[in-house]
């Protein structure tokens, strides 16, 4: 996995993902990380993609035991498993990681500079440190 973590010069979110392979699931989380409140799901964050790839009969959502995770979590993240045996519903999966990443880089090519520099840098600063905190734990029981 990994994570493009933006400066606070520049008013695009952050990016997450992570993609794995556990005994005989494949699973795929990617997130763009707000950087702000979001009171009404716009641009990135209305994305109707992960709604579309757990309507797949094989893919599942994977949900996230660690508060930390949820609390940084936007509308548009993807979390998502399948059986690693299927080639469609792994391919579904490979599909959804591009077309998010896609989508997250077409929107930092046009992202201004935020207006509020302070008001992200201090989120960011949360976020950064909650990211790093649930990443020392992983792997091990919450």
């Amino acid at each position: 996995g990994f994570n493009a973590v933006l400066s606070e010069a520049v008013d695009h979110p952050h990016l997450a993902v992570y993609v794995g392979l556990r005994g005989n699931k494949a699973s795929l989380v990617a997130d763009y990380v707000p950087r702000r409140d979001i009171a009404v799901p716009t641009g990135l964050f209305a994305s109707d993609l992960p709604d579309a790839l757990l309507k797949r009969p094989g893919v599942s959502s994977v949900p996230s035991f660690d508060a930390r995770v949820r609390a940084t979590r936007s509308p548009a993240a993807l979390a998502a498993s399948c059986d690693a045996a299927s080639t469609s519903d792994v391919a579904a999966l490979a599909a959804a990681l591009r077309w998010h990443v896609d989508l997250w880089l077409a929107g930092l090519e046009v992202a201004a500079a935020p207006s509020d520099p302070a008001s992200v840098a201090a989120r960011d600063a949360t976020v950064r440190a909650s990211i790093r905190a649930h990443e020392a734990d992983a792997g091990r029981p919450l």
